[in-house]
């Protein structure tokens, strides 16, 4: 992963965690003549069909940063996906660096951000990129008597959970549309104490008299850390817990050597730009990435292909969410039938 530059998601250790009956982790190489790139993901049904697709965390790990190379090696995926009848190819881009605005017309992109700490800097500097004011909350939730812990038992994923609702409902409250408490694809109760029992993921909460008022799930491999899910208790927003939970977890990772901390991307739209705001005084990186997604590669399917870019047209235009949201569900429900799914 350090010499590809690949993300912490092409992983064995994740794709085992996430491996199922009807999911099987693959691992691709690239050569020219020598290696030069890899990709790990799963190969999966096509919604409820007989069909396979291959599904990718995040896009190629490629030894140099050459766009060129890059692009070949999409087309080499690509031509494999057909030569051996996968339906579709999906690259998410999780923890994904090599962003190349370079693509091939089989591939459709969708843009993305993340935000990222480079933790391969010096301790006093890494501080100091802290915004002021995050600073002053980290004291003041200090001072309340919040403590951060860390912790590897699955013992605690109840408490996760009910702090992920609680911090739904919050937003909620605020005019946001309810999600999933889980967005990661695949990932599950099972996944999660699978990582935790390997110590490839990590619980940090913070602690107010004895209670749990916060907490954050971390996935880690080869020097690089990843905030997948925070919940939040009212309480726990009042007295500042999710500055408490970034500041000690960064030192954490800092300390032990990590060098770097994805704290994960913000959906786009003004609703989102106090998160964003909130991830930048952390002193982060906004690191641009995109997702590649085949449509339908064999027949029969290829003819839902005009359903998939209807789709696509619909997020992209001006209407009320309220009015997408029922058109993108009509669109699922009676053309593609849940083979879309990712």
């Amino acid at each position: 992963m350090k010499e590809y530059h690949g993300s912490l998601f092409l992983s064995q250790n994740w794709l085992e965690a996430l491996k199922s009956k009807d999911r099987e982790p693959v691992f691709f190489s690239f050569k020219n003549p020598d290696k030069i790139g890899m990709i790990a993901g799963l190969v999966r049904p096509v919604g409820k069909s007989e069909e396979k697709q291959l599904f990718f965390f995040s896009g190629i790990a490629i030894r140099e940063k050459n766009y060129d190379l890059l692009k070949e090696c999409k087309k080499k995926l690509l031509a494999y996906a057909k030569k051996n009848g996968y339906s579709r190819v999906i690259m998410k881009s999780y923890d994904y660096n090599n962003y190349s605005p370079a693509s091939i017309k089989e591939f459709i992109p969708f843009d993305r951000a993340e935000f990222v700490l480079d933790l391969t800097i010096d301790e006093q500097k890494l501080i100091k990129g802290f915004n002021p004011d995050l600073r002053r909350r980290v004291r003041k939730a200090k001072r309340s008597g919040v403590n951060v812990k860390h912790s590897y038992s699955p013992g605690l994923l109840e408490v996760l959970f009910q702090l992920l609702e609680s911090t739904q409902n919050m937003r909620v409250s605020k005019g946001y549309d309810k999600y999933n408490l889980i967005p990661m694809p695949f990932m599950n109760a099972a996944s999660i104490k699978n990582l935790l029992e390997k110590r490839n993921a990590v619980f940090f909460y913070a602690e107010f008299n004895g209670q749990i008022i916060g907490m954050q799930f971390m996935v880690m491999t080869a020097g690089r850390a990843y905030g997948l899910l925070m919940g939040i208790s009212p309480e726990g927003y009042k007295l500042a817990a999710p500055s408490a939970l970034f500041y000690d977890t960064t030192i954490f990772f800092k300390n032990n050597g990590y060098t770097s901390y994805n704290m994960g991307a913000v959906p786009l739209g003004e609703k989102n730009k106090g998160i964003r705001k909130f991830k930048l005084s952390l002193g982060t990186q906004i690191i641009h990435s995109a997702e590649e997604t085949t449509g339908f590669l064999m027949k029969p399917l290829t003819r839902l292909n005009k359903y998939i870019q209807l789709k696509r047209i619909l997020m992209n235009i001006y209407l009320p969410w309220k009015i997408k949201k029922i058109l993108i569900k009509t669109i699922d429900s009676f053309f593609i039938k849940g083979r879309d799914e990712y």
